[in-house]
């Protein structure tokens, strides 16, 4: 899921300067069931079950909102990724670039959901 994002977010080449990711711990299942509910609000990165941990991407201007919500359900919670943009300018991005085979991708870069695309026509 974290791949397949970075990808997509350097693709369409929007910026996600500020966002963070939030790392849940969820304990039982009504905490999972408030979860679900806010599935709407905020970008999920991972699924919501009891005794695992949930990663959510929210927006500078989502935080105090999701971190307060988080709190008033007892919920711990800790930063996984301070700012998404700058992880994201960590990825290399390889553009189309056609090889012998007649497609431009391989399995050692990250690619613009166009190749991607491209590479499925191409099967």
């Amino acid at each position: 899921a974290l791949l397949s994002f970075i990808a997509t977010a350097c693709a369409v080449q929007v910026d996600y300067s500020g966002h963070q990711v939030l790392r849940v711990d969820v304990v039982n299942t009504e905490q999972a069931d408030f979860l679900v509910e806010m599935r709407e609000k905020f970008d999920f990165w991972t699924e919501v079950a009891p005794g695992r941990f949930v990663d959510i991407r929210c927006a500078p201007e989502q935080k105090e909102m999701l971190t307060e919500l988080l709190a008033g359900q007892g919920m711990q919670f800790s930063v996984m990724i301070e700012d998404v943009q700058n992880l994201a300018d960590l990825v290399p991005m390889k553009k189309g670039i056609m090889s012998k085979s007649g497609h431009s991708m391989d399995w050692t870069d990250y690619h613009p959901i166009e190749d991607i695309h491209s590479y499925l026509d191409y099967l």
